[in-house]
């Protein structure tokens, strides 16, 4: 993928072309995975448009067999979210108003453990350490320790129960 650094003009451009053809919603079964999206038939436009967004164009099923092919571009989650705040201030009322929403509702779900940095004690988890089972658990290292000590423990004391019984 080519990365280019974006220029004043090229934001513009963006934001002119999304305000015209654009669309901003979500998808999914919670609907809260933030989607930027645009489709048109004219195929310059799109790759250039990819480029600046960092997205790939597609082709687009044909509805009607007699239409155009059309191309489209999609978005989705972090990378979304963040050209709708790039873009908020340059685009019309309507949209900011979808933006705005649509950002407010993001942002109120709750966050997916592979982004947290911490454990819910608030230790950082050490990112050196993990494996499957801890993205599962989301321990961090004294967390785990710790379980692993107390399990011992209540293993011992079952053990000294059936002993003095």
């Amino acid at each position: 993928m080519l990365i280019r650094i974006l220029t004043m003009p090229d934001i513009y451009w963006l934001a002119g072309l999304l305000e015209g053809e654009g669309c901003f919603t979500t998808q999914g079964a919670s609907r809260m995975k933030l989607k930027l999206a645009l489709v048109m038939n004219d195929l310059d436009i799109m790759q250039r448009a990819a480029v600046l967004l960092g997205g790939h164009v597609g082709p687009r099923q044909r509805q009607n067999p007699r239409h155009h092919q059309s191309y489209q571009i999609q978005l989705y989650g972090h990378l979304a979210a963040g050209w709708m705040m790039t873009l908020y201030l340059l685009l019309g009322e309507r949209r900011r108003k979808r933006i705005r929403t649509l950002l407010t509702e993001w942002k109120e779900q709750p966050t997916f453990n592979k982004w947290k940095m911490r454990c819910k004690r608030g230790h950082e988890f050490d990112l050196s350490l993990r494996s499957k089972q801890a993205d599962r658990q989301r321990l961090c290292t004294i967390c785990r320790r710790e379980q692993n000590r107390l399990g011992s423990i209540r293993r011992l004391d079952k053990v000294t129960a059936t002993k003095v019984s």
